[in-house]
C-alpha cells in the first residue's frame, strides 16, 4: 500500500506495509514513528503512532496551528490493551486505525488484530465490543465504528488529531533528541520550523492542565466543530484560559445564573470541572463522550489542582 497510498484500503493489515515484521512490530523504513504530549485518555491503554508521506509530499504548515496534509498521507495508530496500567499483564494489540488522505478527502479504516498478533483484518465499519477479564475486574474494549471515528475527526480543520506543533514539541526520541527537530530535519514541512520547543505559558500545573484539556476536549470544542454552535466553547490551548476563567456559559443550559465555566479556587462550582468529573455510573453525559469507559482520575485531579491554584493566584 505504501507504493500506492491512495488505493483502496486492503482487507489484511499486512498488505498496508507498515510492519516488516508484525509480531515484533518492526516498522518499514518508509514510515516515521512519533509520540504526542497531552494524549487523549483511553482507559490507560497504550498506543503507537506512525506517519507515512508520499515521495515529495510535504505538510503545509504556513498556519502553525492548523496543518494540512498532502494526498497520499497515511496515519497509523495501534491500540494495546494494557489492563488499565497494570504492567504485570502483558499488553496485547487490539486494533489499528488508519487515516488515508485521498484527493476527495479522508478515508478511515479500522483493523482488528487476531489473538496471535500476526495479522489484522479490516472491519466492516461497525462498532465491536470485546469483553475481557482483567485483574481489576470486567472490562469491555470498544473498537469504534466508522461513524464514531468521523465524529471525532471531522471537526478538525484537516481531519487529523494530535499531529500538531504543541503536541509534538517537547517529546524526546530514543536518542534524547528533540522529536519535532528530527521530523523537521526530514524536510517534511513546506515552511521551516525555527523553534521546536513550544510550551504553554504559566506555572507547571497550569501548563499541564491546559494541555490535558486541549488534548482531551478541543477535538470537539473548537470553531470547526458542530458542537461549537451549541456551546460556543473553544478549548484549544491558545484560547482556553480566556474562554473559561470567570466566563459565563453562553449557550449551555444551567439553572444557576451565577455559574461560570471555571471559578478560580472552586473546582466543584466550575461548570467545566463538573462536566469533566461526571462518572460512568451516574447516568449523565460524561466528557469526553467517546473513546473511553473509565473515569480518568489522574486527569480530573490535575484540572482540580489547577482551578484551586487560580484561587491562590488571585
Amino acid at each position: 500500500m505504501l507504493d500506492h497510498p491512495t488505493s483502496a484500503l486492503p482487507e489484511k493489515f499486512s498488505q498496508t506495509g507498515l510492519y516488516r515484521d508484525p509480531v515484533q512490530e518492526i516498522p518499514s523504513d518508509r514510515v516515521m514513528a512519533y509520540e504526542v504530549r497531552y494524549a487523549l485518555y483511553s482507559d490507560d491503554n497504550e498506543k503507537s503512532r506512525y506517519l507515512f508521506l508520499p515521495p515529495g509530499g510535504k505538510i503545509a504548515n504556513h498556519n502553525a496551528q492548523e496543518w494540512e496534509f498532502p494526498e497520499g498521507t497515511l496515519f497509523f495508530k495501534t491500540f494495546y490493551l494494557t489492563a488499565m496500567g497494570n504492567r504485570a499483564v502483558p499488553k496485547r494489540k487490539i486494533e489499528t486505525r488508519v487515516l488515508q488522505r485521498r484527493s476527495n478527502g479522508w478515508q478511515v479504516g479500522v483493523y482488528q488484530w487476531n489473538t496471535a498478533g500476526d495479522e489484522a483484518f479490516l472491519t466492516n465499519g461497525s462498532e465491536i465490543r470485546l469483553p475481557f477479564q482483567l485483574p481489576l475486574g470486567n472490562y469491555v474494549y470498544t473498537i469504534p465504528s466508522r461513524l464514531m471515528c468521523l465524529a471525532c475527526h471531522q471537526p478538525q480543520k484537516d481531519f487529523v488529531i494530535g499531529f500538531e506543533m504543541i503536541r509534538l514539541s517537547g517529546v524526546l526520541d530514543e536518542n534524547g533528541g528533540e522529536q519535532l527537530r528530527r521530523l523537521a530535519d526530514r524536510d517534511i514541512f513546506t515552511q521551516p520550523i525555527a523553534d521546536t520547543k513550544i510550551e504553554i505559558p504559566g506555572p507547571e500545573v497550569e501548563r499541564e492542565a491546559i494541555g490535558y484539556l486541549h488534548g482531551n476536549c478541543a477535538n470537539c470544542h473548537n470553531p470547526h466543530s458542530p458542537v461549537f454552535s451549541t456551546t460556543a466553547l473553544d478549548l484549544r490551548f491558545t484560547l482556553l484560559k480566556e474562554n473559561t476563567v470567570n466566563v459565563r456559559p453562553e449557550k449551555f443550559a444551567t439553572n444557576d445564573s451565577t455559574q461560570v465555566r471555571i471559578k478560580p479556587g472552586a473546582p466543584e462550582e466550575s461548570l467545566l470541572f463538573q462536566l469533566l468529573a461526571r462518572t460512568f455510573d451516574d447516568g449523565t453525559q460524561f466528557m469526553p463522550p467517546l473513546g473511553t469507559s473509565r473515569t480518568d482520575t489522574v486527569g480530573i485531579d490535575l484540572v482540580r489542582r489547577w482551578i484551586l491554584s487560580l484561587g491562590t493566584a488571585n
